[in-house]
């Protein structure tokens, strides 16, 4: 912190820092009375309470003055324990982090296989994390939001716990299939966690330590060691083809979830010899029993995608290794710092949860099977009915004659064959056709379920892909 800035806050607080050093001379004081020591106490809590009522910061600058001047603190963390540690957020914070943060988005206009996923979490186990503020006289302040200051789970650690559990889940499933795994399913799985959190890190595509006489250096990834080489190799070839940079946005959107109240969990470390604690640690947690809400929301795009109804399929089985991912992370090996110690566990139980899934409207999907479609036709066609990019214009029209002929698109016919395809096209309705990469978004219709534990989550997961895909 900026030695001006705590300049400024001596000279504000001059007056009441004054009276605290006098306060506590006449607790320490010799020849004082039981009594007037008390009075002294109650006096410098009371002034403490009433100066924090008007700056929260207050506290924070006493501890640091008071370690400057080398006078006895821990009264003021006695202080803090017993008059802050359970203290709720203000309402009016939490009524404006509602209004003006939004939740996932409703699914009109997004692309076939979009999904949100939301649900209310009740910690069956104190939560714990570090803040970024150091300017704090706890070793571990619980990590707040920046303006309303709430204790609050951010987006980016929900996906660092998300993805590692999705991780552990995919090496546990490997060491149990041992020699017997198919080495395609692994490679999969982890394409599927790329698709979901972006590339990872670790990973890169150039093989220059290759060059250099050293490749096996370059396969120091954890799920690389997981796998081994002859997998990193077939892992990074398939990545090249939808990322030939190696750089890749990951599909999964998350939101922050805050929490109403604070709450002080103590660490008394013994002495070996005595058997006794003397300096306990004061760790700040979201206590057992808060309630929040999880949401994060899926949009499918990117090279590795198919369109329509092979979108929904693809999407759906995201969904239902998402769900797996959290199931395990929320009640197994749970959110936030300490977790070996058992901290931020949630039951099994949930608060209301919503599933929604945008799917292919029913009345297309009805109509493309209506269709009798030309064999000769079908090269223009991506597997489900969409016309392949190759054959449209960046304004999402076909190309016309001239630019047939100078593009020679991959995979098509002649001009002629191209020429009747067209007309043929305009016969029957491009409404049954929509367009696939730059044209607009296939028409869809949202589904959405209802449930309240992980085994209901499940249950709704199979009914989806049953009414459906069958």
């Amino acid at each position: 912190m900026p030695q001006e800035y705590l300049a400024w806050l001596a000279a504000k607080y001059a007056a009441e820092l004054v009276t605290i050093q006098t306060l506590i001379g006449r607790i320490d004081g010799k020849g004082v009375s039981k009594d007037e020591k008390q009075g002294a106490e109650r006096e410098r809590a009371e002034l403490t309470s009433k100066v924090f009522q008007k700056d929260g910061l207050w506290p924070h600058f006493l501890h640091f003055y008071l370690t400057i001047i080398g006078v006895d603190k821990d009264w003021l963390v006695d202080w803090w324990r017993k008059n802050c540690s359970k203290r709720g957020s203000s309402s009016t914070c939490l009524t404006l982090w509602n209004q003006l943060i939004p939740g996932p988005p409703c699914l009109a206009g997004f692309p076939p296989g979009s999904w949100t996923l939301d649900f209310h979490v009740t910690l069956a186990k104190p939560y714990l994390s570090k803040d970024d503020n150091y300017f704090h006289f706890l070793d571990n302040p619980i990590k707040r939001e920046a303006v309303f200051k709430l204790p609050y789970i951010s987006p980016a650690q929900w996906k660092g716990s998300l993805r590692a559990s999705m991780v552990r889940n995919l090496v546990e499933w490997w060491n149990e299939q041992g020699q017997d795994a198919a080495g395609e399913e692994f490679i999969r799985r982890r394409l599927q966690i790329v698709r979901l959190f972006g590339n990872e890190k670790e990973v890169e595509l150039e093989e220059q330590k290759a060059a250099e006489g050293n490749g096996a250096d370059r396969f120091n990834a954890y799920l690389d060691q997981a796998g081994g080489p002859q997998l990193a190799v077939e892992y990074r070839a398939y990545l090249r083809r939808i990322a030939p940079t190696g750089y890749l946005a990951g599909r999964l959107h998350f939101y922050p979830t805050v929490f109403a109240e604070t709450g002080l969990e103590v660490i008394n470390p013994h002495d070996r010899v005595s058997g006794a604690g003397t300096k306990p640690i004061y760790l700040e947690t979201i206590p057992k029993g808060q309630q929040g809400r999880f949401a994060i929301f899926y949009v499918p795009f990117g090279p590795c995608e198919g369109s329509g109804e092979k979108s929904v399929v693809k999407a759906l089985a995201d969904l239902e290794a998402v769900a797996e991912g959290l199931e395990k992370m929320l009640t197994l090996y749970g959110i936030g710092a300490k977790t070996s110690g058992g901290f931020g566990i949630v039951g099994e139980v949930l608060g209301e949860g919503t599933i929604r899934l945008s799917t292919v409207h029913q009345e297309l999907k009805q109509g493309l099977q209506q269709v009798d479609i030309p064999d000769e036709y079908r090269k223009y066609l991506t597997a489900d009915n969409h016309v392949r990019a190759q054959f449209l214009r960046e304004d999402r029209r076909l190309l016309s004659n001239t630019e047939y002929r100078n593009a020679a698109p991959s995979g098509g016919g002649s001009l002629g064959e191209f020429k009747r395809f067209r007309r043929w096209l305009e016969q029957v309705g491009r409404s049954n056709f929509p367009k696939s990469q730059g044209a607009e978004p296939t028409p869809s219709n949202v589904v959405e379920k209802s449930f309240t534990s992980f085994i209901e989550l499940k249950q709704r997961l199979n009914e989806l892909r049953s009414e459906n895909y069958g």
